[in-house]
């Protein structure tokens, strides 16, 4: 199944971005694996039919997804490793 222009290419890349996100029903921690599938899914898909950017924007989604920057505790992991006075100054 091709994307027939841009415009359908660009609504997929919002679609992809937004799975990995966590938007469009999906819970961020158990089904982060499926998310990424799914995107990597869309992104070869737009590979297919000549949407090198979309497809590299995708990636770099995916990507930043796999590190753990969307995961629910990654803002909470962060802030327990300061001292009490450091966590009022970034609140």
């Amino acid at each position: 199944m091709s994307v027939s222009g841009k415009v359908e290419a660009n609504e997929l890349l919002r679609f992809a971005i937004g799975v990995v996100l966590g938007e469009h029903g999906w819970k961020l921690a158990t089904q982060k694996k499926y998310r990424i599938v799914l995107a990597q899914d869309v992104q070869c898909r737009l590979l297919e039919s000549g949407f090198e950017w979309q497809a590299r924007i995708v990636g770099f989604w995916v990507n930043r997804c796999r590190r753990g920057d969307f995961d629910q505790n990654s803002c909470s992991s962060v802030r327990a490793d300061l001292s009490p006075g450091e966590r009022r100054e970034v609140s």
